[in-house]
């Protein structure tokens, strides 16, 4: 893997908690889109026929936002594929999200946090909360146990950050990466080049080609990494929105699905789309991938 040169830390900042478009989405009708009264401020996806726990997938938002609907099509395609999902933030409308967005002030490093790691990693004590209590009406749905969790730009360095607790089995950071050393953290998400060597598990660098402005601090962090397994991939043509919005959350979607079937639920034969020499995205012409750490 080369080196490339950094984006300026500020320039990056703004843009990962920018007033980008807020549009939120539609859930599945197979799965059911939700907020609970015993985890305010949180929106719940689970498959409306779901009878057995299933793995728990925290999700953190671009912008650190809190608008939990705002990629609901996205992570319904994902918890459609039996996994309880549980987004940062409550369902809100666009307008009220993007007043929240105008208030904020102009420097990205003056802004106030929409969300915090912490509560993103509030969502795990809930789950254990509710596996205890025999009238809970979540607790037989989460296998609180088996944990990933998933974030883009913001919310994706909330994720990776998250994975330094020793309750996430594995992280899936899109379109991002952390700042040159040094730096000062992003409010609301303090993983940064000094304390990745505390991350626990694998991790998933999924961004934009080169037009992407994480797109070096993703290649940068996978090259700073070399103490538990990771992958870095990303597809021609696709800037730092990723496919988020596309019918049923476009290519990430399949790709989040995958992972975590293979890092949460053991099934060997999804590692096919990441590792080994001819894997699904080795062979595909738009994609470019390294991996390392999964022997």
């Amino acid at each position: 893997m080369t080196s490339h040169p950094w984006i300026a830390a500020g320039t990056l900042a703004a843009c990962l908690t920018a007033a980008v478009p807020v549009l939120a989405q539609t859930a599945s009708s197979a799965v059911e889109m939700e907020t609970a009264d015993s985890l305010p401020g949180y929106t719940l996806y689970r498959p409306t026929d779901a009878s057995g726990p299933l793995p728990l997938i925290v999700w953190g938002n671009g912008s650190c936002m809190v608008q939990g609907n705002r990629y609901a099509e996205f992570l319904s395609t994902i918890a459609a594929q039996g996994y309880f999902v549980v987004s940062m933030g409550g369902i809100m409308s666009d307008e009220d999200a993007q007043a929240m967005v105008d208030a904020q002030p102009a420097d990205p490093w003056e802004r106030e946090p929409y969300s915090t790691e912490a509560e993103l990693l509030a969502v795990l004590d809930w789950a254990a909360s509710e596996a205890g209590q025999s009238d809970s009406a979540y607790g037989a749905q989460i296998d609180a146990g088996t944990v990933g969790v998933m974030g883009h730009s913001c919310g994706g360095l909330q994720a990776a950050g998250a994975l330094r607790d020793p309750r996430v089995a594995t992280a899936i950071a899109f379109n991002t990466g952390t700042f040159p050393a040094g730096s000062p953290a992003l409010v609301g998400a303090d993983l940064t080049k000094e304390t990745l060597p505390d991350l626990q598990g694998p991790i998933a660098y999924i961004s934009g080609d080169e037009e992407d402005i994480a797109f070096e601090n993703a290649a940068a962090d996978y090259e700073a990494i070399g103490h538990v397994p990771a992958f870095w991939g990303y597809p021609d043509g696709v800037g730092h929105g990723g496919t988020f919005f596309d019918p049923q959350g476009g290519q990430y979607a399949e790709l989040a699905v995958a992972w975590f079937d293979w890092q949460l639920k053991g099934d060997d034969s999804a590692s096919h789309w990441f590792v080994g020499e001819d894997c699904t995205l080795c062979a595909d012409p738009d994609w470019t991938v390294a991996s390392k750490g999964f022997d």
